[in-house]
């Protein structure tokens, strides 16, 4: 059979470790049919509904996965919602399929979710068009992790998420820090530094990008993972930080974020 893989660009920050290889997907068909999967997903859940998440999934898995329905009694279990937010930003990675005709496509990625103030993650891997065998279309695989439980995979290198198939419920590892969600990302997060002023920092930045003389004057990040992070006030009821990206004791860029997304961009080596 002939495989026709979509390129995958990696961008380093906007890897995360259930889905190396991560690509802005440009076609509309995949995009929808993947907010649709995620839309059901998260009703189903809010309205406690078994039967429904159940049938997300793929005939073909549900034949495969034995404990599927155990799986299903745990997320409830441990998700009470409701759902206030899906971080979801329209990054997916995905494989594509040819054979005299036939055709496959599937699309992935991992995405926070909010109910009030507690966190999860969710790695969703959703084959949406199948003409070898639709019993293939659906949900192949879905992870689903507490805010510790994604804290601990995403700063321990040697931990990933393995292919499977069907539903794997994450939930019973626990840390004593405090975990935020930032740009997506859990952090594991610090008090005690001070809140930033954003016009002392662009004033920082008219005269030096030293990443030692940064600290000197604004001390030390409150989370630290590829990037470092600062704590900015509260906009309109939102949390705020500035992200710092360094290189060599160099600051290249500095940008303004919240908990899902880039907002502004403030410093740029190159400009």
């Amino acid at each position: 059979m002939k495989k026709v893989a979509i390129l995958l660009i990696c961008v380093l920050y906007l890897l995360t470790l259930s889905s190396c290889g991560l690509v802005y997907m440009d076609d509309s068909k995949e995009k929808t049919a993947y907010n649709d999967a995620i839309t059901a997903l998260f009703d189903a859940l809010d309205e406690r509904d078994n039967e429904a998440i159940y049938n997300l999934f793929s005939p073909y898995v549900r034949e495969q996965d034995e404990d599927l329905e155990i799986q299903i009694e745990k997320l409830l279990s441990i998700y009470a919602g409701p759902t206030d937010e899906i971080g979801w930003d329209g990054i997916l990675g995905g494989e594509q399929s040819y054979d005299d005709g036939d055709h496959s496509k599937n699309a992935f990625t991992s995405f926070p979710i909010r109910s009030g103030n507690t966190y999860y993650w969710c790695y969703l891997d959703l084959m949406y068009e199948n003409t070898y065998n639709d019993k293939q279309i659906g949900i192949v695989q879905m992870d689903f992790y507490t805010a510790d439980e994604y804290c601990i995979l995403e700063y321990d290198d040697s931990k990933k998420i393995v292919d499977s198939v069907g539903l794997t419920v994450h939930a019973d590892s626990t840390i004593d820090n405090e975990i935020r969600c930032i740009k997506g990302h859990p952090y594991i997060y610090s008090t005690s530094a001070k809140t930033l002023n954003v016009d002392d920092v662009r004033n920082f930045f008219k005269t030096s990008n030293n990443y030692s003389e940064f600290t000197n004057q604004f001390g030390h990040p409150n989370a630290e993972n590829i990037y470092c992070y600062y704590e900015l006030p509260i906009e309109n009821g939102e949390s705020r930080y500035l992200q710092i990206g360094t290189h060599n004791d160099s600051i290249y860029g500095a940008a303004i974020v919240n908990e899902f997304e880039y907002i502004e961009t403030i410093y740029d080596r190159n400009d």
